[in-house]
């Protein structure tokens, strides 16, 4: 995990930035992640596309940075799912994917 913040000394008095960069997979080989696992557009405006290649069935969870799940389990097949998370207000979510003992966690912006 990285979290960079940021203060310009001209513009402190409108506040500061942060930015959060994370990736976290465990018990899952990378190089079969890459392959086999994608989603986008990100950002999106709620409703977007996981592309899953693995054979066995897998979940997604969509966790706000406090770690709470904020929206129903999802079922991903092979192929594309669609996910709506449209229902969310505007902010920085996690997207878990768990695959058997195994999970991965990304970053997801909704605008």
């Amino acid at each position: 995990m990285f979290v960079e913040f940021l203060s310009n000394p001209s513009v402190r008095g409108q506040g500061w930035t942060a930015n959060y960069t994370s990736t976290i997979t465990t018990g899952i080989d990378e190089e079969l992640l890459k392959a086999n696992f994608n989603f986008y557009p990100n950002p999106t405006v709620g409703i977007f596309m996981v592309n899953s290649g693995f054979e066995s069935s897998a979940t997604i969870e969509i966790i706000d940075l406090l770690g709470k799940k904020v929206l129903k389990t999802f079922q991903i097949t092979k192929g594309s799912n669609q996910i709506d998370a449209s229902s969310l207000s505007s902010g920085i979510y996690l997207i878990k994917l768990k695959i058997g003992d195994g999970y991965h966690i990304e970053r997801l912006v909704i605008n």
